[in-house]
This record gives C-alpha cells, structure tokens and sequence, in this order.
C-alpha cells in the first residue's frame, strides 16, 4: 500500500514485488528441503555422501536427469515431496502467531548461523591449504571488475540478500513505531548483511583451498558456486574433518536457519499486501487463513523444482526472475518515488521521524541507482537474446521470460491503465 499512497498509479509496484516474492520463494526453498535432507543424513554412522559428493547430490538428492527433454524430468522423486512439505510446515507453524512470533523464531535462526559460523571458521581455517584458499580470496582481479557480468551478479546478490525492491523491508517495516531510527537499523543491517557474506568467504576458501590441496588441483579448479558450493564442495569438507558427522549437522542446521529466515521475511510480506488488498474490500484479514494459504500455494508451485529435471527449472527462474525482475524493479521503484514523492521529501521526513539528517552520499546514491540498475538490466536482456541462456530448450526460455515479464507487466499495465483512465479529454481540458 505504500506505493499507491504516495501515488494511486504506483500500485502495480506493490502486486509486481509480491508476485515475485512468491516466485522466489517458491523456489528458494527447495534449497531449504536439500539442506534438511543433508541434516537427517548426518545422523547415520558414516556420511552417505563420503565416497562421491558430486553423484550423491545429482543422483541421491536431486535424482536429476541428464537433460529436460529426457524421459522422466517430470517425474517428483517422493523423499523430496516429504521434504519439500516438511519445510513449509515448518514455515506455516513459525508464522502462525503472526509477527511477533516471527521475531521469537528470528532469535534462533539470525543468531545461531552466526555463532555456528564462527565455529567452523575456527576449525577449517587451520586446515592444510586454507591459506592458499585464503590469498586466493582476498587477491584482486581488477580485469574482473570491467566485466558487466560481475556487476550484474553483484547487484542481484545484493537486491536479493537484502530484498529491497521486493516489498520485505517495507513491510515488516510497518510494523515498528513511526519514531523508530530507521536510518541506523538499515545501515546496521546493510553492513552485518555483506560483513556476514565477507567472512563467510574465509570459510568456504578455507574449505577450497584444502580441497585443492587434496586433490592435486587449483583452487580456481575447485570453487564452484551456485547450490554446489554447499552440496558439493562444503559436503565433501565436512568428511575430511574428525567428527564429520557434528561439522555436517553443524552445517546444513546452519543453512537451514539462514535460509528459514529468509523465508519467513519473504512469506510475511506476502501476506501484508494480501492484508492491504483484504482492507480495501471491507474485510478483516484473519493472519492463520492467510499463511495457510500462502504455504500451500507456493509448496505447489515448488512442485516444478522437485521434478527430476527441477535443477534446470530453478537455474532457468532464479536467472530471469531474481535477476531482471529485480534490477527493474528497483529502477523503477526509485524512478517513481523520485517523480511522485521526490528523494529530498523523503530525506525530510527521515529527519523529522528520527533527527537523522542524511548524508549527501544517500541521496547521490539515489539518483544514480535507477540508471546502474537500468543499464545491467539492459545488458543482460540484449546478451540473452543474442545467447539463448545455457542454451535450454524453447519452452524452458519461455517461462523464464514470463517470470520476470509478468511481475513487470503488472507494475507498468497498472500504471498506464491508472494514466488512461483519468486522461482528460480535449472538451474536459477547455472546460
């Protein structure tokens, strides 16, 4: 509702960051059901995965197909439907007692990663190879930085840790008093956010390096990124150390609580803006119903992702969706709050809520944003219509373009749909 009280025009905003809201979490929770998989594995009395990482998440946990045109990519392999609805009703029983229980949970899952976190950099950083890992890390590749790839990436990572242009912040903002320093929480936040992923570099080069020293290899031949950094890479680390069945649990417990927090924020939100519309047609929103009815939906739609051929489908979304949609997205919401509000009433209103005044370098940043997050938005868009993107088949292209275009689509049809119907007519002008 935020969007349309500044302007009613700037509703669609609203719709098109939940709708892509529920298409994140959708599938970002299929990652929760691996990790919760890897959790109950631990417990057996010799790691399953020990002998070959790589085949066990591919052919054990994914059960994957070699492509999405092989015989059988539709097929939902039963222990990760179990999975997959244990995680949303894990979610479901977190969220019912609305937000306040959200924050209790929030205790647990934002405090614990850091503290397992800590633990394990304690333990791998002293492995052999981690410091070749490490120099690795922390060396500069100054030719990395010229490449638009590296700054889409970079941007997307960040609109997606942070989940700005996606309504989280805005509505689990509501909910705080009108005098609550806004300013310094944000900033607090923004920084722990990418002081966290820092240090977890230390962790993961740390694994690397002593990986690439156990194989005979480099560590620019052994990092990987995507889901196989942590069911890959970080599950054959856990077999080297003594004890690995606690340093597994460990581990996949500590995804499981980031990822849960996640997912709590994402589903949340969605329910605010179920709440606003609820509100505008004269009816009470009632929180349970709603959560309900926002896990089940998106537990189906997270049906497309367990398939056997779900590994693609969560690249093919994850690529279009959580990258174009959100470097848009984000121009365009700062476009309109620029147009309608202005970013100086904005800074003005800080002021008088909280006493902060904002610095210059805020409102630069702000009027810079919509042009970087346009321009990578631009470049990707003409990179992948030259390159079809991992050259997937037509029908898998397609969904990723509507995933992204359909959330658009609403945020801009609203838009000129307001704009048309309110035009004046050439009589209407003269009167």
């Amino acid at each position: 509702g935020c969007f349309h009280a500044i302007h009613p025009s700037g509703a669609g905003l609203g719709y098109a960051a939940a709708l892509v809201v529920v298409f994140c979490v959708s599938y970002y929770n299929i990652l929760l059901a691996w990790a919760l998989h890897y959790v109950v594995a631990s417990f057996s009395s010799d790691l399953p995965w020990a002998q070959d990482p790589e085949a066990y998440f591919a052919n054990v946990v994914q059960q994957t197909v070699p492509s999405l045109d092989s015989p059988g990519s539709g097929d939902i392999p039963g222990h990760l439907l179990v999975l997959l609805v244990a995680v949303w009703v894990l979610v479901f029983f977190c969220l019912a007692g609305g937000i306040h229980s959200v924050g209790k949970v929030a205790l647990v899952t934002v405090i614990s990663p850091v503290v397992l976190i800590v633990i394990l950099f304690w333990r791998v950083i002293w492995l052999p190879g981690a410091g070749e890992g490490v120099l690795y890390y922390v060396t500069p590749r100054f030719e990395e930085l010229l490449k638009i790839e590296t700054w889409s990436i970079a941007l997307g990572q960040i609109l997606f840790s942070l989940s700005p242009g996606m309504g989280t912040a805005i509505a689990l903002a509501s909910y705080n008093p009108q005098s609550t320093n806004i300013f310094k929480i944000n900033l607090f936040v923004s920084l722990a956010n990418s002081a966290f992923s820092l240090f977890g570099g230390f962790v993961v080069f740390s694994v690397v390096g002593n990986l690439a020293q156990e194989q005979g290899l480099t560590v620019e031949d052994v990092a990987k990124s995507g889901p196989k950094l942590a069911f890959v890479v970080f599950a054959k680390a856990v077999t080297l150390l003594p004890g690995s069945q606690v340093w597994a649990v460990m581990f996949f417990l500590m995804l499981l609580s980031l990822g849960l927090d996640s997912s709590f924020a994402w589903v949340e939100s969605i329910i605010s803006v179920m709440s606003d519309l609820l509100r505008k047609r004269g009816i009470q929103p009632r929180h349970l119903p709603q959560t309900y009815f926002v896990c089940i939906t998106c537990c189906f739609f997270g049906l497309l992702f367990i398939t056997r051929g779900g590994n693609y489908w969560l690249d093919i979304v994850d690529h279009y969706c959580a990258t174009y949609c959100l470097l848009l997205l984000v121009c365009l919401e700062v476009l309109f709050v620029w147009r309608y509000y202005g970013l100086e009433q904005v800074a003005t209103d800080l002021k008088d809520m909280t006493g902060v005044t904002l610095p210059w370098v805020f409102l630069w940043a702000w009027r810079v944003t919509p042009f970087i997050t346009g321009g990578l938005w631009l470049s990707i868009v003409i990179r992948d219509l030259i390159t079809a993107y991992e050259s997937y088949p037509w029908y898998a292209q397609l969904l990723g373009w509507l995933s992204w275009l359909i959330p658009i689509g609403v945020a801009v049809g609203w838009f000129v749909h307001w704009h048309w119907l309110k035009r004046k007519t050439p009589a209407q002008e003269i009167r």
